[in-house]
């Protein structure tokens, strides 16, 4: 593990200064099923979900890490501490209020708190890891970095979106006329991958459309995909950036895990594998 964070890549240079990391990692993981770790401590490979997104923004050359916890944040924070001891300094922990077990949250009022107790600055532009997202390249960061430096000057953009071509339904499918059956099909849609570039115009967005109100009341959970990105896209620009098919790997369940180990051998940044 590296002693010390570069303000950039040195194989391929992209300035990352002005860039907020940000992971996600407060999920409950219900579809693990009961007796499962906390989502982020999830075992993939034999490490746990945080510590391979950790790698991941590591390879890439940030050097501040936000991460936003949720259910079991104490123990999700003590793990990272223990797994980065040398980089304790780089760590924001912010974590919310209520207990996810009683009172779902969501990703919009995750960045909604974080913006509002001044641990995230709006007038920055934020790159978003949630930890049941693994991306094959680094370069991937690079691309939506470089196209949002492309779009300066342009006050229309809301977002950069870095999209996967298609996806595996991970159902069978059954045709309404002819009763055909389909064993999880594959979708011709380009897909959100977890990895967004918000810019400064989203987050004033984000935090006039989420008000303190609805923050706190709102008995649903507020993601920031339905509750911002969908409805101002129809105003704003919207960016898509794809992968490569088979770059990117969704975990929602143990036979997602269970691919990880194969999903690595492809990686250009593991170092802990």
């Amino acid at each position: 593990m590296p002693r010390h964070l570069p303000l950039t890549n040195k194989k391929n240079p992209v300035d990352l200064t002005d860039i907020q990391l940000v992971i996600f990692a407060g999920g409950l993981g219900k579809r693990l099923g009961p007796g499962s770790p906390p989502k982020p401590l999830l075992p993939a490979c034999g490490t746990p979900l945080i510590d391979l997104q950790i790698q991941y923004g590591l390879q890439a050359g940030f050097r501040k890490f936000t991460i936003l916890t949720g259910y079991a944040a104490d123990e999700v924070e003590k793990h990272v501490l223990q797994m980065f001891p040398e980089l304790e300094r780089h760590f924001v922990f912010v974590r919310h209020e209520w207990n996810p077990l009683t009172r779902p949250y969501g990703s919009a009022r995750a960045l909604y708190h974080a913006i509002r107790t001044h641990q995230l600055n709006e007038n920055k532009p934020i790159l978003t890891l949630f930890v049941d997202d693994l991306f094959a390249r680094v370069d991937y960061v690079y691309d939506l970095v470089r196209t949002y430096y492309k779009t300066l000057g342009k006050e229309n953009t809301l977002a950069i979106i870095l999209t996967h071509p298609g996806v595996f339904l991970p159902y069978g499918v059954v045709s309404k006329s002819h009763g055909v059956f389909t064993e999880k099909p594959f979708l011709e849609y380009h897909v959100s991958t977890g990895m967004y570039l918000l810019t400064p115009l989203f987050l004033k967005k984000l935090m006039e459309t989420i008000s303190i109100e609805m923050y706190m009341n709102l008995p649903e959970e507020i993601s920031f995909e339905k509750f911002v990105l969908e409805p101002w896209s129809r105003k704003y620009r919207v960016i898509r950036v794809d992968t490569v098919k088979g770059e990117w790997l969704p975990i929602n369940d143990w036979k997602n895990a269970e691919q990880v180990c194969r999903f690595l051998d492809i990686c250009d940044w593991v170092t802990i594998h």
